[in-house]
């Protein structure tokens, strides 16, 4: 069922709120108020995408049912009306589209759309192929959080071809906090003025300011790129949730001259 005509959809792509790694109370203190958080923000729905490999430990998809259903039992209060779908941040490797395939690695939401990752070890070149690879395959990639990579901070021209080429990026919200590391805020912003990036999600507290919420997190992009921006961003996690047509701007190189672009549709293959 839809959500209910004139109700805004507040969608948050979120690859850390399942991690069981840390079973502290300062853990649970941080989801405490990421929930709360939420629930301020009017948030209705969230993709939980745990991150595939942690360090050397991979873990399968098919196990991310039941951590949401531990999930919603625990924090039943808190979550409210608040929906939780299944997702996963996948790593990129040359492997992907057989695991996407038999379901040992997940989209999100069970769309086209998949958010990756990737190691520090990976080329820019093999980057470029396997994304392709993706895309020849009828998935959509969604590069994660491409701000924190020192690569991509040392040469975003590489970030720019990758967009330019075809897949979508989606920047952390807590990027834009003062509170964020240099490099990473200049590319995040960098992202958004020059048209690189399609989603702003993973909304994290223990990574931001006391301040900063996701109101002020979109806040900051509308400053940065204008308020039809910053509301594509938002109304894009609702696309991929539902696998419905994301809105783009035309990606422009570092070397041109900053310009306003009118929104165009990209639909989910």
């Amino acid at each position: 069922m839809g959500q209910t005509k004139g109700v805004e959809e507040l969608i948050d792509i979120n690859s850390y709120i399942l991690n069981d790694e840390d079973g502290t109370a300062e853990k649970e203190n941080n989801v405490r108020q990421l929930l709360a958080q939420y629930q301020e923000a009017g948030m209705t729905d969230i993709i939980a995408a745990p991150k595939q490999w942690q360090g050397n430990d991979k873990h399968p998809g098919d196990t991310i049912p039941f951590l949401i259903e531990q999930f919603q039992k625990q924090w039943s209060g808190e979550l409210g009306a608040v929906h939780i779908h299944p997702g996963q941040c996948v790593r990129l490797t040359d492997t992907l589209v057989n695991e996407l395939k038999t379901e040992e690695a997940l989209t999100l939401n069970g769309s086209r759309y998949v958010l990756v990752d990737w190691s520090e070890e990976l080329s820019y070149h093999q980057m470029h192929a396997y994304l392709h690879e993706l895309r020849m395959e009828g998935y959509m990639p969604i590069l994660a959080e491409p701000e924190k990579e020192p690569g991509f901070q040392q040469h975003p021209e590489e970030l720019y071809r990758l967009i330019k080429d075809g897949s979508l990026a989606q920047v952390n919200a807590g990027s834009f906090s003062k509170s964020a590391p240099k490099p990473q805020r200049h590319l995040a912003e960098k992202m958004v003025q020059y048209r690189w990036a399609n989603i702003a999600a993973n909304f994290t507290i223990d990574s931001f300011e006391e301040d900063l919420s996701m109101e002020t997190a979109f806040t900051s992009i509308e400053k940065l790129a204008g308020r039809d921006y910053a509301q594509m961003l938002k109304d894009n996690a609702a696309c991929v949730l539902g696998n419905r047509y994301v809105s783009t701007e035309e990606p422009f190189s570092l070397k041109e001259k900053r310009r306003w672009f009118m929104p165009n549709l990209f639909k989910a293959k």
